[in-house]
């Protein structure tokens, strides 16, 4: 009975030190994707809106097209930028445009000049950004240039490509500056003028999506990020608060977040599978130790005259206690074959979780089974050497 709980125990152990690999396997590639920006948790994050009655502040202050919104956008950006400690500062249209929230939103995109693709396949990602978005994300240009402001209130027709998309039309970065997009098959034509590093922006498991970035537009809504050594602290958010009320006493930031969180959000279901695992996987093997140790325990308390008969007539410690970690291995490795093959059933179940990693990974099967093997092997030699360490002559006398 306990030799048949002590393999089950050890089944179930190395499926679960086989999951906790697997997830730690998929931790470390998802750590090694590039997520299209860098330094992210020296970026402040937060959404502004701005009242349609509030905009006659904006209005007074005068300027060219496109309207007050983004004039008061801008306004704000300027006073942000004058910020002790801030380096930069951009922001998107609308409440998307930021890496990894998800919150996304297409378009069909047409080609100058080529046949247009019918269907979903024809739907591109698109984005509205001030100049400085990119600069402060640190994503970087591969070609071209980025917008200024005279893009965005003069309306000029330019946009930015993702590379992925500048590759999938023109074959390059470099091949896609100057030619032109639009949203029918027909004029008005956008020209690209710069082409940008894929950003991930529906987690770091999802391929990056082809984007194409056009200069910002009115819109009640926009994210903000900002870049500064101070991004953390109480004293930064309380000036970005003050330089916002400094423009309109009304407005309140909302979706207050640093890059940082967003990119520890896109890891968080990764994180708990791996801690679960690791948490279980870990008090699994402890208990699979213990298990093993006072199984070999009882075993030589059961044979204790056996013991010391074999030692009286010239057997050596090491033999005997060999011959007790040998049948404790033989249980173990049993148990190892049932998990082995129970692993492949139910680690299929994880796929959905994995990214990089084959459920299959033999490199973790293998590390699972040697490190339950090695620290079985552990357990059950100090149980034989404490229950060995025995007098033969004492035993066999009756003494103990």
């Amino acid at each position: 009975m306990a030799n048949g709980l002590l393999v089950a125990q050890v089944a179930l152990t190395l499926v679960l030190l086989i999951g906790s690999g697997l997830m730690m396997r998929t931790s470390q590639t998802l750590r090694r994707v590039d997520p299209g920006f860098g330094d992210a948790g020296h970026v402040q994050t937060f959404q502004l809106t701005i009242p349609t009655a509030d905009l006659a502040v904006a209005e007074r202050a005068g300027g060219p097209d496109p309207g007050p919104t983004v004039r008061m956008q801008h306004q704000l950006l300027d006073r942000l930028v004058a910020i002790p400690g801030v380096e930069s500062a951009g922001f998107s249209s609308s409440n998307d445009g930021l890496p990894l929230d998800g919150d996304g939103r297409s378009a069909s995109i047409f080609v100058e000049g080529r046949t247009p693709v019918i269907g979903a396949a024809a739907l591109t990602e698109i984005q509205f950004v001030s100049p400085h978005f990119f600069e402060t994300l640190r994503t970087p240009l591969i070609a071209g240039r980025t917008f200024d402001w005279n893009d965005v209130y003069q309306e000029r027709r330019v946009v930015l490509v993702s590379q992925n998309l500048a590759r999938a039309q023109w074959g390059s970065a470099h091949a896609a500056l100057g030619m032109r997009i639009g949203g029918a098959p027909s004029p008005p034509w956008w020209e690209v003028v710069g082409v940008v590093t894929d950003v991930h922006h529906d987690g770091l498991s999802q391929p990056a999506p082809e984007v194409v970035i056009f200069p910002a537009v009115a819109s009640e809504t926009a994210s903000f990020v900002i870049r500064s050594e101070r991004v953390g602290t109480t004293a930064f958010l309380e000036d970005l608060q003050n330089a916002v009320w400094s423009l309109n006493a009304n407005l309140a930031l909302a979706s207050v977040q640093t890059l940082g969180d967003l990119y520890l959000r896109s890891m968080a279901r990764t994180s708990t599978t791996l801690q679960l695992f690791a948490i279980t996987g870990t008090m699994a093997l402890l208990l699979g130790l213990v298990g093993i140790y006072s199984v070999v325990s009882y075993a030589i308390s059961q044979r204790r005259r056996e013991i010391s008969i074999r030692l009286a007539l010239g057997a050596g410690y090491g033999e005997v206690r060999w011959m007790f970690v040998r049948g404790a291995l033989v249980l173990v490795g049993i148990g190892v074959a049932i998990g082995l093959g129970a692993a492949v059933g139910l680690t299929r179940l994880m796929e959905s979780q994995l990214f990089g990693v084959s459920s299959l990974d033999p490199s973790v099967y293998l590390a699972g089974g040697l490190l339950l093997m090695v620290a079985a092997g552990a357990a059950s030699y100090l149980s034989a050497r404490r229950g060995s360490a025995l007098d033969p002559v004492e035993v066999l006398q009756g003494g103990w």
